[in-house]
């Protein structure tokens, strides 16, 4: 069967085999459950799991409209999801198949896109299965958030082959290719951002190979292809204007509002909801990136070259990084990151008359790198996910050297090629089964990361909070202090070491933590919340009182400060302030805290309003039974 297909005769049998691989390595990851990201932004999603929103997401208003929810900027991400819970019926195993079927379908697309290039069957299959394989790609397998990847390749490499198609073709049918080519791209765009490089791409492939082996040489009067590029352009054009106004990190406190300064309209029927928008993140230890462009060049210099090592080889792989800020030029990290870069466009520059395959897909890791090569600022500064698309261009690049040498004159050259392509690509299948058993459960996922690299302080941070689900409190503190100890700053970390602190009847140690970190935390309304509970388990209610105050006046709709003050209040015996902060709780939350309700009743049975104590515990009585049973004792504390 591959000695039919090597002379010439069907692509079916490789195209299975391509499939076969991508789907036998990642097999064994089916019943792997929800972690990281998939626990927040997928599983923990109530949107992603109503099949009946899928109409929503596929209605083109929301091309216009915004629907504020999480990822509406990307609904094709968003209806694949949606498609797969009417599928499966939330069968989380399901979803991952899906996954597999994507990669699957992106390596199978990759050996029409190398053959088309290359019209050399051996590399097309060569390009295809190094792709199937490549360790790199097993996060965003593993990750139905990160499925965005998978589906944003699919797409491009499948409006590539529409367009090299079309522009050979005479008449209808290649005007169809064409069109459909431009479908594809929108397709990738409305997957995930990093498909906006596609009409560089498109200028390579013309440039690098303008006319394939078996294309008519164009004709008089042939429609003009910049016409082309300017249809890829205004695709281009329309999707940023979707894309502006939509959900997305917000890097720093202070850019709160701008990403909504172009806004779009909302549905009406939405108005009720809030605006989609990932809450501002502690500063991170590489904060410096964000306010000097210098730092952020040189930091961004150094992640690329510690991209291009990962794309050759992948040996050290890790779910969270925390990128060094160099502070010169002369960094070593980022001297060799200049030279292996340059290294790369010079042999780019030398195989394009030679091997055109080659160097496309030389230029394609570059090009493709373009949208997190720190142009625009990101949250994440690295991860082994950004690397996906550009490994399609890696694969294609190896896989044509590695067949020029097969075919060279020399025997032991031939023999080399053959040898080492074969040895890769068995690496590779042996690295990514390794490295799928590092996502069978959460605590397996960052433990590996912190054997790698234990500078990391996000990754003691979730590493906490799977050994506190693991019902190991001790070792969660222990990593929680070491976060801050690399970076004292994260605010997220030293709360949730002070909660803990609190549950275990420390509150002296909490107050200590929380205090010692008020040059980060102090303009944060959690943090102040936080402080203000230790200053009130620690006996101190005035304290207490002024930093919930503080906490209101940073976020007046910040309502647990509201409650919390009103039950301190109450306690005092101070009954007007303590009804006035428990009113305020209550109109936030729309009336649905019982305690708030319960400490209410009492602040209006203390100040003689016997209709609104009824009315209060009428409401109460509905809304939690067990404890309007207890009424008019004061509830005991709760603990955090």
């Amino acid at each position: 069967m591959l000695k039919s297909w090597a002379e010439g005769r069907g692509w079916g049998f490789p195209a299975l085999l391509v499939l076969a691989l991508a789907l036998a390595l990642y097999a064994g990851t089916l019943g792997h459950p929800p972690i990281w990201d998939d626990r927040a932004y997928v599983a923990g999603q109530p949107f992603l799991q109503d099949c009946g929103n899928l109409r929503l997401v596929l209605n083109p208003r929301y091309l216009l409209w915004v629907l504020p929810v999480e990822n509406s900027a990307r609904p094709a991400w968003l209806a694949s999801v949606l498609w797969d819970s009417c599928l499966y019926g939330g069968a989380w195993a399901g979803l991952r198949l899906s996954n597999l079927l994507w990669h699957g379908l992106g390596a199978v697309l990759l050996l029409a896109l190398a053959w088309e290039l290359s019209r050399d069957r051996w590399c097309a299959l060569l390009a295809a299965l190094l792709f199937a394989a490549h360790p790199l790609h097993t996060e965003p397998v593993n990750f139905i958030a990160f499925r965005a990847d998978l589906m944003a390749l699919a797409f491009m490499l499948l409006s590539l082959c529409l367009y090299l198609r079309g522009r050979a073709r005479p008449g209808w049918a290649g005007r169809l290719c064409l069109a459909a080519s431009l479908a594809c791209f929108a397709a990738a765009a409305l997957s995930k951002e990093m498909a906006v490089t596609l009409p560089a791409l498109v200028l390579l492939a013309d440039a690098l190979a303008p006319r394939l082996p078996d294309e008519p040489a164009p004709r008089a009067g042939r429609r003009p292809r910049w016409a082309l590029y300017g249809l890829f352009l205004l695709t281009l054009g329309l999707f940023a204007a979707f894309r502006t106004p939509r959900s997305g990190y917000r890097l720093e406190p202070q850019q709160a509002r701008r990403g909504y300064r172009l806004d779009a309209p909302r549905a009406p029927e939405w108005d009720f909801a809030a605006q989609a928008e990932a809450a501002a993140p502690d500063f991170m230890p590489w904060e410096r990136v964000y306010r000097e462009p210098g730092a952020r060049a040189r930091t961004m210099s150094g992640v690329a070259g510690a991209y291009l090592l990962q794309l050759f080889w992948p040996a050290a792989l890790q779910g969270d990084y925390a990128p060094a800020v160099p502070d010169s030029w002369l960094d070593g990290k980022v001297l060799a990151s200049a030279l292996a870069w340059l290294a790369l466009l010079a042999a780019a520059w030398r195989l394009r008359r030679v091997q055109p395959a080659a160097s496309f897909g030389l230029l394609w890791v570059p090009v493709t790198l373009l949208p997190v090569s720190g142009i625009i600022p990101l949250l994440n500064l690295r991860a082994d996910r950004y690397l996906y698309v550009p490994s399609a261009g890696w694969c294609l690049a190896a896989a044509a050297g590695l067949c020029a040498a097969a075919r060279a004159r020399r025997p032991a050259l031939r023999a080399a090629g053959w040898a080492l392509g074969l040895v890769l690509l068995c690496a590779f299948a042996w690295r990514t089964a390794a490295r799928n058993a590092d996502y069978r459960d959460e605590l397996a996922f960052h433990q590996a990361t912190d054997r790698l690299d234990p500078g990391v302080p996000r990754n003691h941070m979730n590493l906490a909070l799977a050994l506190q689900r693991a019902g190991q409190p001790r070792a969660a503190e222990e990593h929680l202090r070491r976060a801050l100890s690399l970076w004292p700053g994260y605010n997220e970390a030293r709360l949730l070491l002070a909660q803990t602190l609190l549950a275990q009847g420390r509150p002296g140690q909490a107050l200590a933590l929380l205090r010692a970190g008020l040059p980060w935390g102090q303009g944060r309304a959690g943090y102040q919340f936080k402080l203000g509970r230790a200053w009130e388990l620690s006996g101190r209610p005035q304290q207490a009182l002024d930093a919930y105050a503080a906490a209101s006046r940073l976020d007046p709709a910040f309502w647990p400060a509201d409650l919390r003050a009103g039950a301190v209040l109450l306690r005092l015996g101070r009954l007007r302030q303590a009804r006035a902060r428990l009113e305020q709780a209550l109109r936030t939350t729309r009336w649905r805290l019982p305690e708030g309700i319960y400490h209410l009743a009492l602040a209006y049975r203390g100040l003689g309003l016997a209709g609104q104590e009824r009315r209060a515990r009428a409401v109460l009585r509905q809304a939690a039974p067990t404890l309007a049973a207890s009424y008019p004792r004061m509830p005991e504390e709760p603990r955090p």
